[in-house]
């Protein structure tokens, strides 16, 4: 099902990683290629070196944009941080695809995508 898909992927090693670009990736890697998809093959060629994980305010503003369509609320933002317990960001990834925002908000991707200009 669409869920199980989703958290698959927010839940990858390449969604989670940094979106920070540095000067030197940059130069190495100007399409965003190699950071887009990850290819080992590909860095190890380019001698790339994979991004750090993104911080957790990184990646909770991410898959909430991603999956509900909105930044998290600081209540959100700083409940999620206090959660020290192994998990966290698995149990995110599950509140945010179990709120009512997950359906309004993947019911608007999906109509830009399918019927362009019926926004």
């Amino acid at each position: 099902d669409i869920k199980r898909f989703l958290k698959t992927v927010v839940m990858s090693a390449t969604y989670q990683q940094s979106s920070r670009v540095t000067p030197e990736l940059l130069k190495k890697d100007p399409g965003n290629y190699l950071l887009a998809v990850r290819l080992d093959a590909g860095w190890k060629k380019a001698n790339v070196e994979p991004a750090a994980d993104a911080s957790d305010p990184e990646f909770a503003r991410r898959a909430s944009l991603d999956l509900i369509g909105r930044i998290p609320t600081v209540s959100e933002g700083r409940k999620f941080l206090a959660d020290r317990r192994d998990g966290r960001r698995a149990r995110l990834i599950e509140k945010l695809l179990d709120s009512p925002r997950f359906n309004t908000h993947q019911m608007a991707v999906w109509r830009a995508l399918l019927l362009p200009g019926s926004s």
